[in-house]
C-alpha cells in the first residue's frame, strides 16, 4: 500500500491521494483537448475553458465537502484538495462554469459538453483507481471499471449521435456509478441526517434522462447526424 504522504519537501507536502487526482486531470485534460482539435475548437480556448472549468469545480466541490463534513476552519482549507471533494459540487460548478464559458464565446454548449463527459469518465476511472489502490474506497475497482466502460460508451455516442446525447448519457449513467461507490464506501456522506451522495446521484440520474428525452423530442434524429465543426446539424 502507497504511503499517504507522497512527496514532503520542508513544510510542503504532496499528498497520494492528490497525487491520483492530479493524474486524472491530466487525463481527462488531454483527452479533451485532442477531441476538441478534432472538431475544429483552438487548442488556447480548449485549455482555457479546462482550466476554468477546473479550477471552479474544484474550488466547490471542496468547499462544498467541508459544509458538509463541519472542517471549514480558514479560507485556506480550501485548497487541500487531496483531504477530500464533494464530487457533486465539483460537478455542479464545473459544470455552470462551463456553460457560462460556452455562452461567453457563442459555443453549442450541448457540443462541448459532449466532448468533455467521455473525457471525464476516463478521468474518473484513473481517480477510483487511485482510490482502490489508496484503500480509500473498498472494491473501487468496480467504479473504476465503470468509468472506464462509461468513458468508450460516450465516445461511440460523441461520434454517432447528435450534440448532447453523450453528454446526457452521462449524468445518468454516472448517477448510478456514484451510487455504487457510496454503497462500498465504508464513511457516508451524511448532512442533516441524508445521504446526500445517494440524493444527488438520483437527481443527476433524473437530469440525465430528462435531457436525454429533450434531445431526442428536439433533433428527432439523434443517431447517424453529421456535424459541422460549431456543433450543429
Amino acid at each position: 500500500m502507497l504511503p499517504d504522504v507522497l512527496l514532503q519537501i520542508g513544510s510542503f507536502s504532496l499528498n497520494t491521494l492528490g497525487a491520483f487526482f492530479a493524474l486524472a486531470f491530466l487525463v481527462g485534460l488531454f483527452l479533451f483537448w485532442r477531441w476538441g482539435r478534432q472538431e475544429g475548437f483552438s487548442s488556447d480556448d480548449l485549455l482555457d475553458l479546462s482550466l476554468v472549468g477546473s479550477l471552479v469545480g474544484l474550488a466547490g466541490g471542496r468547499i462544498a465537502f467541508l459544509i458538509i463534513s463541519g472542517g471549514f476552519g480558514n479560507i485556506l482549507d480550501i485548497l487541500k484538495i487531496g483531504d477530500g471533494i464533494f464530487w457533486f459540487g465539483a460537478l455542479g460548478f464545473g459544470f455552470l462554469s462551463i456553460v457560462l464559458f460556452a455562452w461567453i464565446k457563442k459555443w453549442s454548449f450541448l457540443k462541448i459538453g459532449s466532448i468533455g463527459a467521455p473525457a471525464l469518465a476516463f478521468g474518473q476511472a484513473v481517480g477510483f483507481l487511485g482510490a482502490e489502490i489508496l484503500d480509500y474506497i473498498p472494491f473501487g475497482f468496480y467504479p473504476a471499471l465503470g468509468y472506464l466502460s462509461l468513458g468508450f460508451f460516450l465516445g461511440f455516442l460523441r461520434k454517432r449521435t447528435s450534440s448532447g446525447i453523450s453528454l446526457f448519457s452521462y449524468f445518468l449513467i454516472s448517477g448510478g456509478l456514484v451510487y455504487l461507490a457510496e454503497w462500498l464506501r465504508p464513511d457516508m456522506a451524511v448532512f442533516f441526517g441524508v445521504n446526500i451522495n445517494y440524493v444527488s446521484a438520483a437527481a443527476i440520474s433524473v437530469l440525465g434522462l430528462v435531457g436525454i428525452l429533450a434531445v431526442l423530442i428536439a433533433k428527432k434524429r439523434p443517431f447517424g447526424v453529421k456535424r459541422n465543426g460549431n456543433g450543429e446539424k
